[in-house]
């Protein structure tokens, strides 16, 4: 034991030379970048279900993540600034947005223990004592190994809520969406902002639940009335409200949680199959109490232990009973994948028994998902087998940015959580 740890000390503490990520040609979006990466959580340390939004100059955001490579590997972590449409803000250098080095090292990190599946857990929280952010706007976490691979980024936002947001809930205008929509008028409150050309220099934008790359177009103000910048009333915020989502409880893998079917472990193998799932997209909204996307990893089996570490990844089976295939690629989406095209994640059709099926390692915890079609536009199409109702509860998340005429960066002023729970 006394030689496992002096040669884990002097592994920590032995100088290392690592290559820098090629950041250039980089798409600055939530992304796993490597298929031995899971678990990954990014949130404000309030809550673990909260979006990466800090204030400026208060508030920690933590990151964490397993590795299932098999070995311990030196991680490091840099951060960027970004203009409002996710691009590297340009003619500026690192020291005027953070105080402190450019790169870091992820120096907190442990091996699984007694699991069926052997990951390490790598973890740290910024800001801390060695880096400070300076400015408000939007940032690009992007975690990579010793060699520069990049094999994590994830946005955030850095506020200095001095303007107020103010958002109503509205009828939408588009025809057939009345039914199937949620939308929203917005108004700012400039009283205490000395903004020379609101109209010119103040840009809103939204987005919904964890759908962070899913923004709406830029909107920019009307006109003015007293204290109040004013959105052109027939430029509405608006989204599909979707159904409310499906969710399962794999806290404890003892017996069988919430929409789980069966357990069974091994030494070799943990397997959970879930409840059947059915097509909603003809189905009347149901409400139900779920978490807008986002999962959380737990362990009520082991509550001395450290659940990072502890927790196990069983093989779980989703199944969606569908007599027919529908018209391209079906995926399993939810923050646990960015909602994104991956291949880990895409459903096998099998005819003879009229389901789609998936089997994938999941860590233990508290999950919600989606079943999504490629298209073949941008983004995965949700309501093909989900469907859409104006009555589910839906969060929305509002970002007003800044940009003085002469200044060398997009400044994020306001933001404000809309909880959508009623037609107005």
């Amino acid at each position: 034991m006394r030689i496992f740890v002096f040669f884990m000390l002097f592994w920590a503490l032995s100088p290392s030379i690592n290559a820098q990520p090629e950041l250039d040609d980089m798409s600055i979006v939530d992304s796993i970048h490597a298929d031995y990466i899971q678990g990954v959580r990014f949130y404000n340390t309030e809550s673990e279900i909260t979006m990466p939004v800090l204030n400026l100059g208060s508030g920690r955001l933590v990151c964490t993540f397993d590795d299932h490579f098999g070995e311990f590997i030196d991680y490091y972590y840099t951060i960027k600034h970004c203009d409002k449409n996710w691009n590297f803000t340009k003619n500026i250098e690192v020291s005027d947005y953070l105080e402190g080095p450019e790169e870091l090292q992820i120096e907190r990190f442990a091996a699984s223990v007694n699991t069926v599946r052997d990951y390490v857990n790598y973890e740290f929280v910024f800001p801390n004592q060695d880096i400070q952010l300076r400015w408000s706007g939007n940032y690009i976490l992007v975690v990579y190994d010793d060699e520069g691979s990049i094999v994590i980024t994830r946005r955030f936002y850095v506020v200095d809520n001095t303007l107020p947001i103010l958002v109503e809930n509205t009828r939408p205008f588009g025809a057939g969406t009345f039914n199937t929509h949620q939308a929203y008028n917005v108004r700012l409150n400039i009283e205490e902002m000395n903004i020379r050309n609101p109209m010119q220099e103040l840009y809103v934008q939204a987005f919904q639940n964890r759908l962070n790359e899913r923004l709406t177009p830029f909107m920019q103000p009307s006109f003015i009335q007293g204290k109040y910048v004013i959105f052109n009333p027939m430029e509405q915020v608006i989204f599909p409200g979707y159904k409310e989502y499906r969710f399962f409880d794999l806290r404890t893998v003892l017996q069988p949680g919430e929409n789980v079917n069966t357990i069974e472990i091994s030494r070799t193998r943990a397997t959970v199959l879930l409840d059947l799932d059915k097509r909603r997209e003809e189905k009347s909204h149901f409400s139900t109490k779920e978490s807008n996307g986002a999962f959380i990893l737990r362990n009520f089996d082991l509550p001395r232990s450290n659940a990072k570490i502890s927790s196990e990844y069983p093989d779980v089976i989703f199944t969606l009973k569908s007599d027919f295939p529908v018209n391209g690629d079906v995926y399993l989406v939810g923050e646990f994948n960015d909602f994104k095209r991956d291949p880990r994640f895409l459903m096998e059709y099998i005819p003879n028994q009229g389901v789609y099926n998936l089997e994938v390692p999941l860590k233990q915890g508290f999950y919600n998902y989606m079943y999504a079609v490629d298209t073949g536009e941008k983004d995965l199409d949700i309501t093909v087998l989900e469907g859409s109702s104006f009555e589910t509860e839906n969060e929305y998340y509002f970002f007003c940015y800044y940009r003085p005429v002469g200044t060398d960066y997009d400044q994020l002023v306001g933001h404000i959580i809309y909880h959508q729970n009623s037609r107005f």
